[in-house]
């Protein structure tokens, strides 16, 4: 059950890292998340609270015992497909939620116009405002959950593989 409290710890950390750099990203940096971004964020929050109440409560670490390895997994697999949906979205190879990548048309008058701009979310789900080495955010994102996907599901085999 060591490998499952290091996973934990692992986890909690990589968590802390993603959120606090996306806090930072938004608030100090200026870069507002948009509807998928704020999305992305949730397996996050979800993977570090189970983590962190499984370091902090012994007999909930014990009591998940291998299936907190792999409900980690879980969680961080669907990251990565949220992730994954996100940059396919950037990179306009599918089209976006209608909140956050809708189209600026279909106004027949100008008050209609008026009402859709106003209407219209301030980010775009489908243009990439930040990038490094030509990946987003988005993309990172999906590196990392994919990262601890695997970690988690790794650690889960190991689990099953070792003698009661």
């Amino acid at each position: 059950m060591e490998s499952t409290k290091s996973l934990a710890a692992i986890t909690l950390a990589a968590a802390i890292g993603v959120l606090g750099g996306a806090l930072l990203f938004e608030h100090v940096g200026g870069l507002a998340p948009c509807v998928l971004c704020l999305w992305g964020r949730w397996p996050w929050w979800i993977a570090g609270g189970i983590a962190l109440a499984a370091l902090l409560l012994a007999p909930l670490r014990r009591a998940l015992g291998p299936a907190l390895p792999l409900l980690l997994g879980l969680i961080f697999a669907g990251g990565f497909l949220l992730s994954a949906y996100h940059v396919a979205v950037e990179q306009h190879w599918i089209a976006g939620p209608a909140t956050c990548s809708a189209p600026l048309s279909g106004a027949r008058t100008l008050a209609d116009f008026q009402r859709m701009v106003v209407d219209r979310p301030v980010v775009r789900c489908d243009e990439v405002p930040w990038a490094l080495f030509g990946i987003s955010l988005a993309g990172f994102n999906a590196i990392f959950c994919l990262l601890l996907a695997v970690l988690a599901l790794r650690t889960a085999a190991r689990q099953r593989q070792m003698p009661a």
